[in-house]
């Protein structure tokens, strides 16, 4: 993978797979959210992976897609601004390299099998995903 598309691709790559299922806020103060009052303390919950796949939001959001601008491609896998999870770069160095010797050590990356995906209230993740590296 070219060096220069990388990051887009481990941005794209987040958007559209996330490890959370659901984000949890409380929040401290009443609130309203498009038109519905939110008190206090109420536990607010919302998919993470179909807020990154608001067609409001992102122009065919259920494409990878590399080349949307940075700007168009914000999502809340890490959550945003001073939400962001302090993990995100570990997360997304850990991405890199392991993208960079699958690409270095490999010329083609296909399935094997089918998947076996793990879909919980808080978990979205593969428990096996069987790859061919050639």
């Amino acid at each position: 993978m070219r060096p220069d598309i990388r990051d887009a691709c481990i941005s794209e790559q987040a958007r559209l797979n996330p490890g959370r299922a659901h984000h949890h806020p409380f929040p401290g103060r009443r609130q309203e959210i498009q038109g519905v009052r939110v008190p206090a303390g109420s536990c607010l919950k919302y998919p993470i992976d179909a807020a990154n796949r608001d067609s409001a939001v992102f122009d065919s959001p259920n494409e990878f897609d590399y080349n949307r601008p940075p700007d168009a491609s914000r999502n809340l896998t890490f959550g945003l601004g001073t939400h962001a999870r302090a993990g995100q770069l570990l997360a997304r160095a850990e991405t890199d390299v392991i993208l960079g010797l699958v690409v270095e050590r490999s010329s083609s990356v296909e399935l094997a099998d089918d998947p076996l995906e793990v879909r919980t209230n808080r978990l979205v993740a593969f428990d096996e995903l069987p790859i061919r590296l050639s």
